[in-house]
């Protein structure tokens, strides 16, 4: 949802930008208890980490982009 509204009004790039560094946050702890406690690599959960990492390189892109112009 933020996504859209960022896409629609730039202003809320920020917002979403700092969504997704909160996102890399959780990806990185989840993957670290995937490996250190469990020992196990959950496919299904991996996708949402290669997801969730794809949309927060494209709102920096967009955020450097922004900053650039």
């Amino acid at each position: 949802m933020l996504g859209v509204i960022a896409a629609v009004n730039i202003s809320y790039l920020k917002f979403l930008l700092a969504w997704s560094m909160v996102a890399v946050v959780g990806v990185v702890t989840l993957l670290l208890i995937e490996i250190l406690l469990l020992g196990e690599i959950c496919p299904l959960c991996s996708s949402a980490h290669v997801l969730g990492l794809a949309i927060t390189a494209i709102t920096v892109k967009l955020w450097m982009n922004q900053r650039a112009g």
